[in-house]
């Protein structure tokens, strides 16, 4: 899994923020070599979510040191430093963090999909904690709240055209809940022909594929109604992914859930 940073290119001067640290942590320091010698979390991995500034950055690196395979992301996008994330890039740890966010994230506004972007690889828990003494535990519980869609597209002829997915869920309010919005996001494909789009959980059956020339739509093809005829479950505690194939030239989509053998096909009409 590659790492998600604003600018790789700022990793020294986030090493010396990080090398600074180090200089003035003799606590971290000895643990640092500790761990090198017994490598304790060799086999492991290890994910953070922090304030990513040059502090926390060391203690990426000294858990790293015992042998973590450590993702790191920030737990506020207005504290993380860019150039102390991408020094952790450049040493070998997998990052997905930046300053602001790309304005996905707001403090009162839950998760945003900024229009023309698909859907972060988003896990989600919600629940009201009541901390009324000192101390208060709570087991949080990660749910896959989005869709990977592999479309892998099948013709008999040349295909210069665009391929845009539309739908009407543009992120997550505060609580996890579908935020009605307008979702737009093309398709970059590939030489063998396919592409892949993150999807939020869905609302409805309204997403649809749009295949495009120029500023012109020459088909569209309902896929929101056509992924529940499987029998898809979007209220899943976990969403699957999807395999959809688009015959352009006979009119058929084929749609694969997860790892599912059956491959429903449907005749499009359009």
């Amino acid at each position: 899994m590659a790492s998600e940073i604003r600018n790789p290119q700022l990793w020294q001067d986030g090493r010396l923020k990080i090398d600074w640290v180090r200089h003035h942590m003799p606590l971290l320091n000895g643990l640092e070599e500790e761990f090198r010698a017994t490598l304790p979390f060799k086999g492991m991995k290890v994910a953070l979510s922090v304030h990513l500034e040059a502090k926390t950055a060391y203690l990426c690196e000294v858990l790293a040191a015992g042998g973590a395979e450590m993702y790191v992301t920030g737990s506020n996008p207005l504290s993380t430093q860019d150039d102390v994330a991408a020094a952790l890039v450049k040493a070998g740890l997998n990052v997905f963090a930046w300053y602001g966010g790309d304005g996905c994230v707001g403090t009162n506004e839950g998760l945003k999909i900024p229009y023309g972007e698909d859907c972060p690889e988003v896990y989600m828990d919600f629940f009201n904690l009541e901390a009324e003494g000192e101390s208060v535990h709570k087991e949080v519980r990660m749910r896959k709240n989005h869709c990977i869609a592999t479309i892998y597209v099948r013709t008999e002829e040349a295909f210069p055209y665009r391929l845009v997915v539309k739908g009407e869920v543009d992120g997550y309010d505060p609580d996890g809940t579908p935020s009605f919005g307008h979702f737009m996001c093309e398709l970059e494909l590939s030489e063998s022909m396919n592409g892949r789009v993150t999807l939020p959980r869905q609302r409805d059956e309204s997403l649809c594929l749009e295949v495009c020339a120029e500023d012109s739509v020459l088909k569209v093809f309902t896929l929101g109604r056509y992924i529940s005829a499987t029998g898809y479950d979007w209220t899943a505690e976990h969403l699957e992914d999807l395999t959809l194939t688009l015959d352009y030239t006979h009119n058929v989509i084929g749609i694969t859930i997860g790892e599912w053998d059956k491959e429903h096909h449907f005749d499009i009409s359009i």
